[in-house]
């Protein structure tokens, strides 16, 4: 089974077990496990699969392995936060009834494909539902230290907001986008028959079935979906059911006080039951925590920030989805307190973001004078370390900018090459900027 280079999405499956040459089964069961998640990998050698675990920084890993192989490689990834679940899949039942697992990411040993394939798809759903991403940041803190460093989560949702509106949005920008897709899930069969469907069905009506984004965060600004709500909602409180990890929990204790940021959009709902339902669903692992986010919005907040979907009258969808927080939304981390063993806290909606988005912005056009938007964006994901991303970036930017942009675009990409030590590729950039 051939290995992808890249992950577009944020789960990881990996298939490690020294026999997997060996099986008959192997091709059938890359395309069953495509149908349930996109990227997955296989690995015979233990070494290259640690190697590559321990390479991930944000993807979440569900690790399949075997009971002989279990032993050996479970020793040295127990503590990797990269690791989120743990599956032991023997083709041979004999070598699995002796073998015990005693790690909170264990969820189940198992000796048909079927009962694998439904735990790893009740998995994800779970995960796709309950776990959330947190990005924290102390706002007496940005003025002294470097923002790109700091607070980089909460930049690049802001700059990627500001981005997207400013995209082409024609025909032809969705076809590009089609294009893309298609390229990228080219031997996933369900993915491709739900870019056909999105091809011939979608429409800006049905945007948040789809969640096409630029029209998405389109919808916030036109609020189209809140006049309605203006006048009956003076002030509303919403609720998400969650797990946390202890970790997070930790963080969250941490940073009362201070300012966090969904690293996505955020849904949730006016029914404080529905939430509570959610965060006390049942799981495998007992080290997640039941939680409640509690968000307090004034009606200045329902502006740009909140759109009202009522998406929780379809059955196509999750039940906690009738409020949308638009993904540059920024919130003070106001009280946290256990109450009947769930964990409540308590938010509301912050303008520190946006001061903190102007003041990175000025400081980057005080290093280089007049720097068009799309630039810092591109220059933000350098100062992060994220190369790659940063040079496709300014490479598609040099095929699309005028001439007065051209010699920091070649200049950036110089920074680039030289940062990833591709000497003579950075020489040529650099030269071409100064000429």
């Amino acid at each position: 089974m051939v290995n992808r280079q890249e992950n577009k999405e944020s789960i990881t499956i990996v298939w490690f077990d020294s026999n997997i040459h060996l099986y008959n089964h192997a091709k059938n069961i890359n395309e069953q496990l495509r149908q349930i998640n996109d990227y997955n990998l296989y690995y015979s050698e233990i070494e290259s699969c640690i190697n590559y675990i321990q390479s991930i920084d944000k993807e979440k890993i569900f690790l399949i392995t075997s009971s002989i192989n279990a032993s050996q490689i479970l020793s040295q990834i127990n503590t990797l936060s990269q690791i989120h679940f743990i599956f032991i899949f023997d083709f041979d039942k004999e070598q699995s009834n002796a073998f015990i697992v005693d790690d909170l990411k264990f969820i189940g040993l198992y000796t048909k494909l079927d009962n694998l394939y439904l735990s790893i798809q009740e998995q994800i759903e779970f995960d796709e539902e309950l776990f959330q991403t947190f990005s924290f940041f102390d706002q007496h803190e940005y003025l002294i230290q470097d923002l790109s460093k700091q607070t980089s989560d909460l930049l690049w949702f802001k700059l990627f907001n500001n981005i997207i509106l400013e995209l082409s949005h024609d025909q032809s920008a969705k076809n590009e986008m089609i294009n893309l897709y298609r390229q990228y899930y080219q031997d996933n069969l369900k993915n491709l028959k739900l870019i056909e469907k999105f091809e011939h069905d979608y429409c800006s009506d049905n945007v948040i079935q789809w969640y096409f984004i630029r029209e998405l965060i389109q919808n916030f600004e036109c609020q189209y979906q809140n006049r309605i709500h203006y006048e009956k909602e003076k002030s509303l409180i919403v609720y998400r059911g969650i797990k946390l990890s202890r970790e997070q929990l930790e963080k969250f204790k941490e940073y009362e006080g201070k300012h966090i940021s969904i690293n996505g959009f955020l849904a949730a709902t006016r029914f404080r039951l529905k939430a509570l339902n959610f965060a006390r669903k049942s799981v495998r692992q007992t080290n997640f925590i039941a939680a409640i986010l509690e968000i307090e919005c004034n009606s200045e907040d329902f502006n740009k920030n909140i759109i009202f979907t009522d998406i929780d009258k379809s059955n196509e969808v999750s039940y906690q989805d009738d409020i949308l927080f638009n993904l540059n939304v920024t919130f003070n981390l106001n009280n946290i307190e256990l109450n009947e063993n769930i964990w409540i806290i308590k938010m509301n909606i912050s303008n520190e973001g946006k001061t903190i988005l102007k003041k990175y912005i000025e400081d980057t056009r005080h290093q280089i004078e007049n720097l068009n938007i799309e630039i810092v964006f591109a220059r933000l994901m350098l100062d992060m370390g994220q190369w790659d991303q940063s040079q496709k970036y300014f490479e598609r930017l040099l095929n699309n900018r005028n001439s007065t942009d051209q010699a920091w675009i070649e200049h950036s990409l110089g920074e680039i090459h030289h940062l990833k030590r591709e000497f003579i590729l950075a020489r040529k950039y650099y030269n071409r900027a100064y000429n």
